[in-house]
């Protein structure tokens, strides 16, 4: 069996005053830590998408937004695309079962939102989630991070929340 980091959705159009420092933490994270595989996603919303049609939410769709930053894209040996929250897309499934993937850690942008429903799904198939708080955040500032983890708290488990002191 294998662990996996996966980096979700740490893009241009989603770096801000409340997330652009998980670049620098995430960098710290893999210097310090071994992890079998490492593997971003990177979020693109498109016409019709549910962002699009159920929610009127349209930004995300050119290339300069949907970007992954060269000190993150050099990290992953692969990126998996979506357009909905999860990274449990057909593609990113067939990866972890094939690596025999029964851990992934999650870090990236929004904690309350793509990180928090990417670690509901895999506790869900029976893969052990953790979330890396201090790699974690949310453009709706600490608040919004910090009711995310609780929430994941109680729907997967205290333990899965874990506090790494390597990129500290």
């Amino acid at each position: 069996m294998s662990n996996c980091l996966v980096i979700i959705d740490v893009q241009n159009g989603f770096l801000y005053r409340n997330t652009k420092h998980v670049i620098k933490r995430i960098q710290k994270l893999v210097q310090n830590e071994k992890f079998d595989h490492i593997v971003a996603t990177r979020f693109i919303n498109h016409d019709g998408s549910p962002h699009d049609k159920l929610i009127g939410w349209r930004k995300m769709m050119d290339k300069k937004s949907q970007a992954i930053p060269a000190e993150i894209a050099e990290l992953a040996e692969k990126v998996f695309d979506k357009d909905v929250y999860s990274c449990f897309t057909p593609e990113f499934r067939d990866f972890v079962k094939k690596e025999k993937v029964d851990t992934l850690y999650f870090v990236g942008i929004d904690t309350d939102c793509c990180v928090l429903k990417s670690a509901a799904d895999a506790f869900e198939r029976g893969i052990t989630p953790i979330v890396v708080k201090k790699c974690c955040a949310s453009h709706g500032g600490r608040l919004s991070h910090y009711a995310a983890l609780k929430v994941l708290s109680r729907l997967t488990g205290q333990g899965i929340i874990k506090k790494r002191n390597s990129y500290e």
